[in-house]
């Protein structure tokens, strides 16, 4: 599998996503925290292009919180808009498996 599709986010309804983690993401303690990261990426992105933001928007600053470890495995994102301006955005993904919070970010997108 590669990058792209193991990133990828399949909607599951208004700002909330599915995606699945193939055993090929892991290590020897879990699934690695950049495929989750960047899964929650793509969720964000997409939530802020459908929401009308300017196509030039790019992600700035990126905070992660690993609540507990992810295990191989479909995954659900909600995005939270937390604030969205003119120049900046505020997004907030939740990562769950299993209906438990497995990581919490906060992202700041601004166009150029």
């Amino acid at each position: 599998m590669n990058w792209i599709d193991a990133t990828g986010v399949t909607r599951l309804g208004d700002r909330c996503f599915r995606a699945h983690v193939d055993e090929q993401w892991t290590s020897l303690q879990g699934v690695h925290g950049g495929v989750v990261a960047a899964i929650a990426v793509n969720a964000s992105s997409t939530v802020l292009r459908d929401e009308g933001a300017d196509t030039t928007t790019q992600l700035r600053a990126a905070t992660f919180g690993y609540v507990s470890g992810n295990t191989v495995g479909d995954l659900t994102i909600d995005v939270e808009i937390i604030r969205r301006g003119r120049t900046m955005s505020t997004t907030h993904p939740r990562v769950t498996q299993a209906d438990n919070t497995t990581t919490a970010a906060r992202f700041h997108h601004t166009t150029p």
